[in-house]
């Protein structure tokens, strides 16, 4: 079986869950197959080294991988030239034939050999995993570049997969201590996870929510006894500094202390996101515990539910349990 190389696009926030859930669901159908197919995320192993446990896998030296890479695209390996590589064998593939509709799911696979490395290349959110790598069958070298889309639902593998991904015992006994000293009366934990930044664009900026709406919520929780933490991607905001003044607590760490500190809250409220969801699944895999996630609807809706229930702005729904 070939090496298998994860490719993925940088951007300004850290992309930790959709990494995390990637590298989850392509390990447990390998190891539920019961194939030796060497997996690598150069992403990984560069962001999230105070994230993962030091025995991860993830962490593996590169070895075969980086030489092979290196005689396919004459760069070393790296996680930014992962991703540019795959942007370019994306501009060949679409330029030998009618590019996809962005509405309409896509499977790419191509087959080259370059410097005497035969390698397959894919992405789309249409591809399946096990289908590429019996595609690859013969390669030296599989190329994906985030290789499925996501449900915000109940995720399509089981948590035991997430062992190799799961944050050291030291890192969540920290965040436990942290939250005991923040909330020392054991008030119920309420995180608030606001989405800024790209999601003024994604979906239009369904999710993306006014202050007003998140001050309301704040005030609701913290009128109601919980202790309110925030968890945001413009962590020294002016909505996050705003909050803090009602009495919510800035985590404001990066995304993988964030992750941890978000396991051990009791409910976590927000847009659709991945972030919670895979911290749900921690919780439950590390912890024993569960994490209730509680995902807003639209601007629109929760508006609407704010005129339909006379200021009550909250409108949302508890995500399926694992």
């Amino acid at each position: 079986m070939p090496t298998v190389l994860f490719s993925q696009d940088p951007t300004p926030h850290s992309r930790l869950a959709n990494s995390l859930l990637w590298m989850a669901r392509c390990q447990g159908e390998v190891q539920a197959a019961g194939l030796h197919t060497r997996l690598h995320f150069p992403w990984a192993a560069e962001m999230f080294q105070d994230f993962l446990a030091p025995c991860s896998p993830w962490l593996a030296p590169l070895g075969e991988a980086a030489e092979l890479f290196a005689r396919i695209s004459d760069t070393p390996l790296s996680a930014s030239a992962v991703a540019a590589f795959s942007h370019q064998m994306s501009r060949e593939t679409t330029s030998q034939a009618n590019p996809h509709s962005p509405d309409e799911p896509r499977a790419e696979l191509t087959r080259q050999t370059r410097g005497g490395v035969t390698f397959v290349w894919g992405s789309g959110e249409g591809l399946v995993f096990r289908e590429a790598l019996d595609a690859a069958a013969g390669a030296d070298l599989l190329v994906l570049h985030e290789p499925f889309g996501f449900h915000y639902g109940r995720p399509r593998f089981p948590t035991k997969n997430l062992g190799p991904l799961a944050p050291s015992r030291g890192h969540i006994e920290n965040a436990l201590k942290q939250q005991a000293q923040l909330n020392p009366e054991g008030r119920a934990a309420c995180g608030l996870h606001i989405r800024r930044g790209d999601y003024a664009h994604w979906r239009d900026g369904e999710f993306f929510y006014p202050d007003a709406i998140w001050r309301d919520l704040c005030q609701q929780q913290l009128a109601g006894g919980a202790h309110v933490s925030l968890y945001s991607n413009e962590p020294q905001g002016a909505l996050c500094r705003s909050l803090v003044d009602l009495g919510a607590h800035l985590c404001g760490g990066s995304a993988a202390e964030d992750l941890i500190r978000m396991m051990v809250m009791d409910q976590v409220i927000g847009p659709p996101s991945t972030f919670p969801v895979v911290a749900r699944m921690l919780a439950r895999f590390c912890l024993g515990r569960t994490l209730k996630v509680v995902r807003l609807g639209t601007v629109a809706q929760v508006t609407a539910g704010a005129d339909a229930r006379q200021g009550s702005r909250l409108e949302c729904h508890e995500e399926s349990a694992l």
